[in-house]
């Protein structure tokens, strides 16, 4: 069996309460994963409806309980689990509580883990709801990414610290300046070609007569790129020259020669002035040649972000240790921080800090003093050892808390002695999100560099994609190639399929607000990953 419980405390208005929990069309205000109930006659014991998520399949329910301005309480079927969801009213708070209670030990962890992540925030805001401090759906309050990001970016700006560094190192760097040709190149004319250098003068009048042709008078011997006197403007291919034993030379074409053929005139590869990078170019290896070329021995960078990386929570062991009941591997550590080295940051991971005040306080300390950037992980919704983000109002400001993008919408950007911290939630593919939006974001500001392209493609979805609704929501897929060549996606459900399957998934599709269903056999635009 399973058991969670949280009370929203604080005045509650016992009336109006009540009247929102027995509305059922006013479900989806204070839950916004419903999307919509169909229920006939009274709200009583023993009646029968159907919630419709956004983000799954139907799921009938039965009202067990009813007592007016007291508590209700609804009873679900999933498999082999049966789910109770009790609701209980006081002038002082509002409680939520959830007993799973069939199916095995893992069925019943990966149902409670997606439906406990929300009733912290559905619980306060249906209490600020009856006050009238809240109005309508709790999603449409939130941010959008888009949102979130302008308002932080308003307040914060990076310093945009630049280092030079040697050529050989600065692949994947962010140019910082602008770099142009110091030198002219090549200096001179040099063969285009391996053969001899020749006077076009002496061809002037056509094939000349060169049976007493001498080297280093009539013509002298050049390999491609080499530098050869002035005095010849002109190179015959080696494979159009013939040498006896005696060093008579013999020309094999019949056409004159003319000035500057198979010559590279002085500046062909490059002049001075000209134009090789633009600041905030991503610098390739190939684009390494070019700087080499035009002289430069080191380039002028912006400095990579120092960004801690700091997970919370008690139940957390390191990868590689057998857990125990109560106990999950930190799996978003090596994630976010492998994510973050790509992205171009000098990240590293903290060892898992337990939930406590004091605890994430002391090496929260340590990390914002060495660090030009912390990501908190865990911690940032309501419930009751969720420190990170009430830290974050006292030590600093908060920017933004809860942004409308599913998973993950318990987040927090905030900033701290000047610096930025993206408080992230703790469950991976939330962690995920977060990081591909969010953390990319603010990587490209500080280097002061254009997004990287995303791999879109047009693909046949194999089976319907639900609906979505006021939130953003982040559906991985797996695509393949068909017979014709053509992508196609399988839609994969996050409620149904483990966190492991869907992180390694190979594509994914964010549903913008609002989103209509997707008929299977429709084409979708989805990005490839």
């Amino acid at each position: 069996m399973f058991e969670y419980e949280y009370t929203a405390r604080g005045p509650v208005n016992v009336e109006r309460a009540w009247a929102l929990l027995s509305d059922v069309n006013r479900w989806p205000e204070w839950e916004p994963v419903v999307a919509s109930v169909e229920f006939e006659g009274p709200f009583v014991q023993g009646a029968q409806g159907v919630k419709q998520l956004r983000h799954g399949q139907p799921l009938p329910f039965v009202i067990r309980t009813a007592e007016e301005n007291r508590c209700m309480a609804l009873e679900s079927q999933r498999g082999p689990m049966l789910l109770l969801t009790e609701y209980r009213i006081a002038p002082d708070g509002i409680t939520q509580r959830l007993t799973i209670t069939g199916g095995n030990d893992v069925q019943r962890g990966h149902m409670s883990g997606k439906i406990v992540e929300h009733i912290p925030e559905n619980m306060e805001h249906l209490r600020e709801m009856t006050l009238g401090q809240a109005h309508g759906p709790a999603m449409p309050q939130m941010a959008t990414r888009e949102e979130a990001l302008q308002k932080f970016f308003a307040a914060w700006a990076p310093a945009g610290e630049i280092e030079e560094v040697a050529l050989d190192a600065c692949v994947g760097r962010t140019l910082a300046i602008t770099q142009k040709a110091r030198y002219t190149l090549p200096a001179a004319h040099v063969a285009g070609c391996d053969g001899i250098g020749v006077r076009s003068a002496d061809f002037a009048a056509g094939m000349p007569d060169t049976s007493g042709w001498k080297l280093g008078e009539e013509y002298v011997m050049v390999d491609t790129g080499d530098d050869f006197p002035d005095a010849y403007d002109a190179v015959i291919q080696i494979e159009q020259v013939r040498f006896s034993e005696d060093g008579v030379i013999r020309l094999l074409r019949a056409q004159p020669v003319k000035a500057g053929e198979s010559v590279r005139p002085r500046g062909s590869t490059i002049r001075e002035g000209d134009l090789l990078l633009e600041a905030g170019r991503v610098i390739r290896p190939t684009d390494i040649g070019a700087l080499a070329m035009g002289g430069c021995a080191t380039v002028p960078v912006y400095k990579r972000p120092v960004v801690a990386f700091m997970p919370t929570g008690t139940e957390l062991i390191a990868p590689g240790a057998e857990p125990k009941r109560g106990e999950n591997i930190d799996s978003n550590s090596p994630m976010v921080v492998a994510m973050l080295r790509e992205m171009g940051a000098d990240a590293y991971a903290l060892p898992v800090t337990r939930d406590s005040v004091e605890g994430i306080e002391a090496v929260f300390d340590e990390a914002i003093a060495r660090a030009d950037m912390v990501v908190l992980n865990g911690g940032s919704s309501k419930g009751g050892e969720d420190f990170c983000t009430k830290m974050l109002r006292r030590r600093g400001e908060i920017i933004q808390y809860q942004i409308a993008a599913v998973p993950g919408r318990p987040m927090a950007l905030a900033i701290v002695d000047g610096k930025p911290v993206v408080n992230l939630p703790g469950p991976p593919l939330a962690a995920y999100f977060g990081a591909d939006w969010c953390l990319r974001a603010l990587m490209d500001r500080w280097m002061n560099r254009e997004p990287a392209p995303r791999h879109w493609v047009q693909a046949k979805l194999r089976e319907a994609q639900h609906p979505g609704g006021p939130v953003e929501i982040l559906n991985r897929m797996e695509a393949v190639r068909n017979e014709t060549g053509e992508y196609e996606v399988l839609p994969l459900d996050m409620r149904r399929t483990s966190s492991a399957r869907i992180l390694t998934t190979n594509a994914q599709y964010v549903s913008p607000l609002g989103d209509a269903a997707h008929p299977a056999g429709e084409m979708l635009t989805v990005e490839l990953i």
